[in-house]
């Protein structure tokens, strides 16, 4: 996968992403939901922008519109970097399964070191992705009526990415050695996972409510 994910067409990315090469994955598409979410967020900005009706709101809609873009532009970043990250993981496996015993020691510490990379990129896409509904639920009570659905959807796509986040982080934490890092990481997915469950929980039923 081209780490210039932004120049990356659609059907590219999902043929990269239905091949047998391990990367991109879970984690690189959590990530693309992610983006899915905060482009919503930025549509329903630029609609009730439109909308002489919402002027009363338009400078908090200014300032929701260029969070929600520059955490698109992230999204794409974290996208292609959990991609890297995942394949240079499985280089190591690879290396290691093969590699004669001497040379063992240094590969499972590579290996450790990559393990808390990928378990840290997918960690970054979880805090993003709970950012995402963040925004959601403040364009939830600024946007206009007509794209409140549009609304939920970006509620709901930054939450599957969230949980899809969450699982990529756990399978890597499930091979790691140091026990500090693992139950720190744990403790931060945790809490993301309890707010982004309320959040959208709460977003949601507030669009159902006035549609």
């Amino acid at each position: 996968m081209s780490d210039d994910l932004a120049g990356t067409s659609v059907g590219v990315y999902l043929d990269d992403l239905a091949s047998d090469r391990p990367a991109p994955g879970g984690g690189s598409a959590a990530a693309v939901c992610g983006a899915l979410g905060a482009a919503l967020v930025s549509m329903v900005c630029r609609l009730t922008l439109n909308d002489t009706g919402y002027a009363a709101v338009h400078g908090e809609l200014r300032s929701l519109l260029a969070q929600s873009e520059t955490l698109r532009a992230r999204f794409l970043t974290l996208a292609a970097d959990d991609a890297r990250v995942a394949g240079g993981m499985v280089v190591l496996v690879h290396a290691l399964r093969s590699a004669p015993a001497d040379a063992a020691g240094p590969l499972r510490a590579k290996l450790q070191i990559a393990l808390q990379a990928a378990a840290g990129a997918s960690l970054a896409i979880l805090q993003a992705c709970a950012a995402a509904l963040d925004m959601s639920e403040t364009a939830v009570r600024l946007g206009a009526a007509v794209a409140l659905s549009d609304v939920g959807t970006a509620a709901a796509v930054a939450a599957a990415g969230a949980e899809g986040a969450a699982l990529t982080v756990a399978i890597n934490l499930a091979l790691i050695a140091d026990q500090d890092f693992v139950r720190q990481t744990r403790a931060s997915v945790d809490a993301l996972n309890v707010e982004v469950a309320r959040r959208h929980t709460q977003i949601i039923a507030e669009v159902k409510n006035i549609l």
